[in-house]
């Protein structure tokens, strides 16, 4: 869009994004003053990536915007070792148990039966390693 604003050509913006009824996630931990910096500079966008060395607390980061926008977010990893570390964060830092957890990929137990309730969190993994 900013490429169009700069050339002064007029454009409408048609945002199909759905937006559910607020789900209620607690997030049960405080961040560091680094964290909540990055957050907040998050907050303002609608997408974006959060570049920060390993172990800075990236996926807890993302868990209290989560938490924050009140909206169900998928999560697409590439690695099983990213696969478990979000599984357990989500169980960690918003209190959401494993069978509310959705969770598609390589790694994937077999489809819950459509009775099942629409899970709370879904974490993808393509995963080779």
């Amino acid at each position: 869009l900013w490429l169009l604003k700069e050339n002064g050509v007029a454009y409408t913006l048609d945002d199909r994004r759905r937006t559910i009824a607020e789900v209620e996630f607690q997030f049960s931990d405080k961040l560091k003053d680094f964290q909540l910096e990055a957050g907040e500079a998050a907050w303002g966008r609608d997408f974006g990536v959060l570049a920060a060395p390993t172990g800075s607390g990236k996926t807890v980061i993302a868990l209290a915007l989560v938490a924050a926008r009140r909206q169900p977010a998928l999560v697409v990893v590439h690695t099983k070792e990213l696969l478990h570390q979000w599984l357990a964060r989500i169980q960690a830092f918003l209190g959401i148990p494993p069978e509310e957890i959705g969770v598609r990929g390589s790694t994937a137990p077999a489809s819950p039966p459509s009775s099942w309730p629409r899970p709370s969190a879904s974490v993808a993994g393509c995963c080779n390693t």
